[in-house]
């Protein structure tokens, strides 16, 4: 494995901030100067570059999650020739284990005419069992790879039906992405998932995160999230949408973009109802599902923290090494997460990625970025904005009442 550590922060001036009729959009830094191309440096980074592209534009707001489009100019385009593995013809397709009596390694065939990509946090449904992608993978034309994965289901009933082997066009909820993507043992992945499962009460039997959407707890609740989020797509005059930047309860969770607007259009479906099973959940678990939570009328509250998040991957340097088995992966680690980037053609990234460790959320101290006017409005308070209202109000127990003083008697007794 090759690697080299180019930094972002190279050679970077700041965008003014653009405003939209709609609301105020966010221009990210970008790679100038006359030197940036010079013999000396090499080409502009394609991660780089495509970050400067971004605009973050207005918030759209569903009771616990905000998302923010990601929106890149109308030419932004992948290659013609790569497809997303979960949408292509299932005729030019063929996944199979290496043998009958084992789940993993398992094969993909690509017996068609474009490269298909695999994306981390896609699910396989093998016959007795789901497993997620956990790294970039492309295929390219007529060839076959192994295909990188993890368990993330319990096995299916001896008496199911078994189904053919499939890449499903559903996406894990942000959070399990990440533990997927940490490629964690099989049975520390299939734990976390069987708690998430547990609380949205699914059936016995191959209790899938894929399926989390259709348990009968959230179900209800996670097509509210999907009606509600699902104009995020749509993007004004010359711009397109290639992505999103979610916030649950205050705090971002997942940065994703694709190469196009295109790609993703196909995968939006899928990313959002992971994601709603996600808020779905944490609703049950703060006993919220049955509550009203009125919209704040201000969806863009969280621009700065998602602002932040933008801007800390230039505070690293990118590591660059190969995908299997074509293109190469850039990757970024900034202190609430790793940003996993593929790049085609040496110049063209095709998808993007970062989700926030959820053992990192809601644990910063920094009081710029909170409003006490926003949070009073809201339904719900993140435990780090109530820890804020604390220190700005200066909560304290009140000190002891003063202890009586008997009165001093006269000398004399009288």
């Amino acid at each position: 494995m090759t690697s080299s550590r180019p930094h972002l922060l190279t050679s970077i001036t700041r965008r003014g901030s653009l405003f939209a009729a709609a609301g105020v959009a966010l221009a990210v830094f970008a790679w100038s100067g006359p030197d940036a191309t010079a013999k000396d440096r090499g080409p502009i980074n394609p991660l780089t570059r495509h970050l400067a592209g971004l605009q973050v534009g207005p918030g759209h707001e569903f009771r616990m999650l905000v998302v923010h489009p990601l929106q890149a100019p109308a030419t932004a385009a992948a290659p013609t020739d790569v497809e997303l593995a979960a949408f292509a013809n299932p005729d030019t397709i063929g996944i199979a284990s290496k043998s009958p009596k084992r789940t993993r390694p398992m094969h993909f065939d690509n017996f068609g005419e474009a490269r298909l990509v695999l994306v981390p946090g896609q699910v396989v449904r093998a016959d007795r069992i789901d497993l997620a992608v956990t790294d970039h993978a492309v295929v390219r034309k007529r060839s076959r790879i192994e295909i990188p994965l993890v368990a993330a289901s319990s096995d299916a009933k001896a008496s199911e039906e078994r189904p053919e082997k499939s890449i499903l066009k559903t996406f894990l909820p942000p959070t399990l992405r990440w533990h997927a993507m940490q490629h964690p043992k099989s049975q520390e992945m299939r734990e976390e998932v069987q708690d998430w499962a547990d609380r949205a009460q699914q059936p016995d039997g191959r209790r899938s995160p894929a399926d989390l959407r259709d348990a009968p707890v959230i179900a209800e609740r996670v097509e509210e999230y999907a009606r509600a989020l699902s104009g995020v797509t749509s993007s004004p005059a010359g711009l397109q949408t290639v992505g999103y930047a979610a916030v649950l309860d205050g705090t971002p969770i997942v940065f994703e973009t694709f190469g196009d607007g295109e790609l993703f259009r196909q995968a939006w479906p899928g990313i959002l109802r992971g994601m709603a099973a996600e808020a779905a959940l944490k609703e049950v678990k703060e006993s919220l599902l049955d509550q009203e939570i009125p919209p704040s009328g201000q969806p863009d509250r969280f621009l700065a923290p998602v602002r932040e998040v933008i801007l800390s991957f230039y505070g690293s340097d990118v590591e660059v090494g190969p995908v299997r088995a074509d293109g190469k992966r850039y990757s970024v680690t900034t202190p609430t997460g790793t940003l996993h980037g593929l790049v085609l053609d040496r110049t063209t990234l095709v998808h993007l990625i970062m989700v926030t460790d959820p053992r990192r959320r809601g644990t910063g101290d920094d009081d710029t970025d909170f409003d006490p006017g926003v949070i009073s409005r809201k339904a719900r308070p993140t435990e780090a904005e109530k820890r804020w209202l604390d220190r700005r109000n200066k909560r304290k127990p009140a000190p002891p009442p003063p202890v009586p003083v008997p009165p001093v008697p006269g000398n004399g007794g009288g």
